[in-house]
């Protein structure tokens, strides 16, 4: 009997995935993580781990939030596309057709180019590694960006910008007519009932959520190794709500994931032209290597047998739905560099073939 009952268990993926979950969490010394998995409508892995805060000795539980940081873009970008979908916003819309007072070098921009990081718009944010922005409002750092020349001419390059953003958040609240986060919650996530859905940086008071924490110092340079865990704290101001603003329970994200996948968030069509890697002036489709794009919001990744889009934030959260399996896996953790992406896909092997 004792035989059978760890043959069962061998056989059972959610016994596999969470051994293996702690594993990687004693390896990568993570503080505390949540994971969930959908396939097809249903939660058929849900787990908490650690702690969410280390200082208070506070567990994660399901219902712990954890800052997605550009996760946000996922959810951003289905929100564009749903107002694409409706005919009230076109793809390749010149952004200065809907937002007045840009740089005239801004202005051909297109809602297609913003969603994609082709724009070659300069950035309001001071170094991709600290995420600092320029100025604390909104208007002081499109003004301070627009002084700048454009990186590239839009659309012959790929560049990750955190100014794209900003702007698709001020096209929704203009397509719209409210704003960027009441549309978030009254237009995606409400209507999918996922009530953990919450704006807020470090700052905000957000019930439920799990501390942050690094064992890097981030300098314009790049990471520093500390000596210790450290909490680190992500600071966004309101204008970068709709690039890194939102908080989740893994089980929601995933549930976006999956409802996404199943065309109850936007229709397929227009799904599919989001999970598209983008295609340059050229000719050539965007790569980062091997058959790993940029969609209009997500990353994407072609590969034959193992496709899967998805996006990741803060090198701490990640979001990975693999269309061919019906599979949605989020993975939140509390630990900057913890490699959330991997640890998605690889627990997404865990179902293969189910």
């Amino acid at each position: 009997m004792l035989l059978l009952a760890l043959l069962l268990q061998t056989a059972d993926p959610a016994a596999k995935a969470d051994a293996w979950i702690r594993e990687q969490m004693a390896a990568r010394k993570i503080p505390g993580m949540s994971v969930a998995v959908v396939q097809d409508g249903r939660v058929v892995f849900e787990r908490a781990y650690g702690k969410a805060s280390v200082e208070l000795d506070v567990a994660v539980t399901p219902a712990t939030r954890f800052a997605i940081a550009s996760t946000t873009k996922a959810v951003s970008s289905a929100a564009v596309m749903l107002l694409v979908s409706q005919g009230k916003l076109a793809l390749d819309l010149p952004v200065g057709e809907v937002l007045n007072g840009l740089p005239p070098a801004w202005q051909p921009v297109t809602i297609r180019q913003l969603l994609s990081h082709t724009s070659g718009l300069p950035d309001v944010i001071d170094s991709p590694n600290t995420g600092n922005p320029i100025a604390g409002t909104r208007d002081s750092a499109l003004m301070l960006a627009g002084a700048k020349p454009m990186d590239f001419e839009p659309g012959t390059k790929w560049a990750y910008n955190q100014t794209n953003y900003t702007l698709l958040g001020m096209v929704v609240e203009q397509v719209a007519g409210m704003p960027f986060d009441r549309f978030i919650l009254e237009r995606i996530t409400g209507p999918l009932s996922l009530g953990s859905a919450q704006f807020g940086d470090a700052r905000a008071l957000v019930a439920g959520r799990a501390y942050n924490y690094t064992r890097f110092a981030m300098t314009p340079k790049g990471p520093t190794p500390l000596d210790s865990l450290r909490t680190i704290q992500y600071n966004y101001p309101t204008f970068m709500h709709m690039a890194a603003g939102l908080n989740f329970a893994a089980a929601d994200l995933a549930r976006f994931g999956d409802a996404v996948r199943a065309g109850r968030v936007i229709p397929a069509a227009h799904r599919d032209s989001m999970w598209t890697a983008v295609r340059l002036q050229d000719g050539k489709v965007f790569r980062f290597g091997g058959e790993s794009g940029f969609g209009l919001g997500w990353q994407v990744d072609d590969t034959p047998g193992d496709r899967w889009v998805g996006m990741e934030g803060g090198a701490a959260a990640a979001l990975r739905i693999f269309p061919d399996r019906k599979l949605s896996v989020a993975v939140l953790t509390n630990l900057q560099g913890a490699g959330p992406g991997e640890l998605a896909h690889q627990l997404a092997g865990f179902w293969k073939g189910r």
